[in-house]
């Protein structure tokens, strides 16, 4: 009995009700042209390189060993400038990468279908939004819950 409420939560927890908020900007999205598509990404990007330096002790001290500031990053195009990270890295610094309060986030971890499976945190919100981009997904394939 208490699998079925906590697998009926989980799915009241990620339906309409919840993903509306997200699944309306998703559907904003689609109707943009190119250059407005363009111009989210670069202000999108920006922000989350932003966000990720201020608040994450990993991403500051990672990117100022590599010589790279918070005003070095002015739009998508400079993303070359960004170090590459890889699987191993995260591996031996997720919690400094983690962002928030550990308590309101979810330890996941990917499939390791490449090898080795690879933690990650997740929140509420990040749920959402993947949820609500299946389901735009699944509209454009013509399936239609009920």
């Amino acid at each position: 009995m208490q699998k079925y409420i906590k697998f009926s939560l989980k799915y009241i927890l990620r339906s309409r009700l919840f993903t509306a908020k997200y699944s309306n900007a998703i559907d904003k999205l689609c109707e943009c042209t190119n250059d407005e598509i363009n111009d989210y990404n670069n202000r999108t990007f920006v922000s989350l390189f932003r966000y990720a330096y201020t608040n994450s002790e990993f991403y500051r001290d990672f990117y100022k060993e590599h010589g790279i500031g918070i005003d070095d990053i002015k739009s998508i195009n400079d993303i070359e400038k960004l170090p590459i990270i890889t699987k191993d890295i995260v591996r031996s610094n997720i919690d400094k990468i983690c962002i928030g309060n550990k308590r309101y986030l979810q330890k996941v971890s990917t499939s390791g279908t490449t090898g080795n499976a690879l933690p990650l945190y997740q929140s509420y919100e990040s749920v959402l939004i993947e949820q609500a981009y299946v389901n735009k997904y699944r509209k454009m394939c013509g399936f239609n819950i009920g």
